[in-house]
């Protein structure tokens, strides 16, 4: 599995450390920035993140099953308000998953046969959905609006 921990040095040490200390880590490698991002989630099996728009709307345009470990955020707490209707809609398109447990998460991520079967069928549910047209739709939407100025 592949961190990928931008310019959050803190977290790459502590990647880093776990892969050195823990026999099971030793498949984590952290990655500090990179501009390969796109091919690097392109590769992926699955996307762990918090439900943020621009990685879930990322993910699904790469047809890459979502895993919302949400423990590591405090719950639901953790969730800020913008990411609820994100995290609302992956869970009915059925093409992500929350992990509300560090056990939870590690029966996603096993090898076994029904994991591996359960992401599939989740990277087949994102094939199914419909492009990502709202950059199009903001802008038509802009079109249409009246011009208001501050000295009307």
């Amino acid at each position: 599995a592949l961190v990928l921990c931008g310019r959050n040095a803190a977290l790459k040490d502590a990647i880093d450390a776990l892969g050195a200390s823990d026999a099971r880590a030793l498949r984590v490698r952290a990655v500090g920035f990179t501009r390969d991002v796109a091919a690097l989630m392109a590769a992926a099996t699955c996307v762990l993140a918090k439900p943020g728009p621009g990685v879930v709307a990322e993910s699904l345009a790469l047809r890459r099953p979502l895993v919302f470990p949400l423990f590591a955020v405090g719950g639901m707490r953790g969730v800020m308000a913008q990411e609820r209707e994100v995290l609302e809609h992956v869970i009915r398109a059925g093409v992500g998953e929350v992990c509300e447990h560090e056990h939870a998460l590690e029966r996603v991520l096993e090898s076994s046969i029904e994991a591996r079967a359960a992401l599939r069928l989740m990277e087949r549910r994102a094939a199914l959905l419909p492009p990502n047209r709202a950059v199009y739709q903001v802008a038509q939407f802009l079109r249409t609006m009246p011009v208001q100025t501050a000295f009307a």
